[in-house]
């Protein structure tokens, strides 16, 4: 026959899950990758610098995508980013982002980043 279970060896179990909860509550998030941003800033040549070399530089980029102007020119688009910060509310979240247009010949054309 079965042994009965007693309220501790039911309650245990349950403490563990709620202390795992109340602890996945602090975590500390990651997104992306760093980059050396100032590096990329001290180096970058628009016209001339490629998007070979910016991988060289930064590593791959998280994302590649396109880039429509309001003068129908079309740009490939790359972005880097990193993101931080403590679930749940992210309060203290720091966000570095590199977004760079490189044209028809793989050449950076133009970027924008923010860092905090």
């Amino acid at each position: 026959m079965p042994k009965a279970r007693t309220p501790r060896t039911i309650a245990r179990p349950g403490a563990l899950a709620l202390a795992a909860l109340l602890a996945g509550c602090a975590s500390a998030v990651r997104l992306g990758h760093d980059f050396p941003l100032d590096a990329f800033l001290a180096r970058v040549q628009p016209g001339v610098t490629t998007g070979q070399e910016l991988e060289a530089w930064l590593g791959p980029p998280a994302a590649r995508g396109g880039s429509v102007e309001p003068d129908g020119a079309r740009y490939e688009q790359w972005t880097w980013y990193l993101g931080s910060g403590t679930l749940p509310a992210l309060r203290d979240a720091r966000l570095k982002i590199l977004q760079v247009k490189l044209d028809a010949q793989g050449r950076v054309r133009a970027y924008t980043w923010s860092a905090p």
